[in-house]
């Protein structure tokens, strides 16, 4: 016998192909085979997500609209894992836990993400820097919580122990305390188990806090502007006045050939003229439901204008 004829030649997989595998049984190559085809499905569906989510956030949309536009694009997503998973029959239990333990999870978590920052952004309150920051603590208070009642998963997870994952992450494997809420979420036990939920909402918190957390700092923090002259110009018109003004600016393309974020020049606008607009997002928002949505625009044309022609009049009199 030849050298060449002991060596076990490599094997080739394709999603409908055949095989040619040396050395190994037809029933493993099928478990080898099923886990690339589940793999390359839920890799790909996760390369969708990321695109359409990333084109989501470069927009440079308001954290709201973002949440808004976000959330219909994970659910179709994972309506499509749903559907996947139900026609699906797991090899064994490695790849079993693989789905309930990291792939559901990682999906379900951007679901949870933007539903809980819709909600943080729909009920944040109309006041100034000082409500919002204790908003924003009081939130984060509540993620706090979550991860102190659930410690035990929380360490687990941390820690990427593995010693429990048939009983945690097995749709017949051990259950835990779940609100109401949380309940309607995986009345499908096919698709999500309890744990595997949790796991979800840990990533998705994860995310939220280090939202959460930056948006704390830049209320607290002092912005470093070298104006000479602050405290000399105050604003004595209505916010609202400043807001479509501030609107105005941005949507011009006139400033940084229009790449400005409408928080930087807000908070530019507001130290210069030493004034809070408060929730300039929902302000925005209020400015849409008016007959006239660019009033304050609209009044400015008609002084400069005026006061154009009134310095027209003085010259023609000189």
């Amino acid at each position: 016998m030849k050298e060449s004829d002991t060596v076990i030649q490599p094997f080739k997989i394709g999603l409908n192909d055949g095989f040619l595998f040396g050395g190994c049984s037809l029933d493993l190559f099928q478990v080898v085979k099923n886990y690339f085809v589940m793999t390359d499905f839920t890799d790909r569906l996760q390369e969708q997500l990321d695109i359409e989510l990333q084109t989501i956030e470069g927009n440079g949309e308001a954290p709201l609209q973002t949440a808004l536009q976000s959330i219909p694009v994970v659910e179709k997503v994972l309506a499509e894992l749903r559907n996947y998973i139900h026609h699906y029959s797991f090899e064994n239990t490695s790849e079993e836990i693989r789905f309930y333990k990291e792939v559901e999870p990682g999906f379900h978590a951007r679901l949870i993400y933007y539903v809980r920052l819709y909600q943080i952004e729909t009920c944040k309150p109309e006041g100034g820097n000082d409500e919002l920051v204790n908003y924003y603590k009081n939130e984060l208070k509540r993620i706090y919580q979550f991860f102190t009642d659930n410690k035990e998963l929380y360490r687990y997870y941390r820690t990427g122990a593995v010693f429990l994952d048939e009983t945690y992450f097995l749709p017949h494997g051990a259950t835990s305390q779940l609100t109401v809420e949380e309940y309607t979420c995986i009345l499908d036990t096919q698709f999500c188990t309890t744990q595997g939920y949790k796991m979800a909402k840990i990533l998705a918190y994860e995310k939220l806090q280090k939202y959460l957390s930056n948006a704390l700092e830049q209320l607290t923090s002092t912005p470093q502007y070298a104006f000479p002259f602050k405290g000399r110009f105050k604003w004595t018109g209505p916010k609202v006045a400043l807001t479509e003004y501030l609107y105005g600016l941005v949507y011009s393309g006139m400033i940084n050939n229009g790449q400005v974020q409408v928080k930087e020049l807000a908070e530019l606008l507001q130290f210069i003229f030493d004034i809070d607009l408060g929730n300039y997002y929902r302000s925005r928002q209020e400015m849409y439901t008016r007959k006239k949505t660019a009033q304050y625009l609209e009044l400015m044309l008609k002084r400069y204008q005026e006061g154009m022609n009134e310095a027209d009049e003085k010259y023609r009199h000189s």
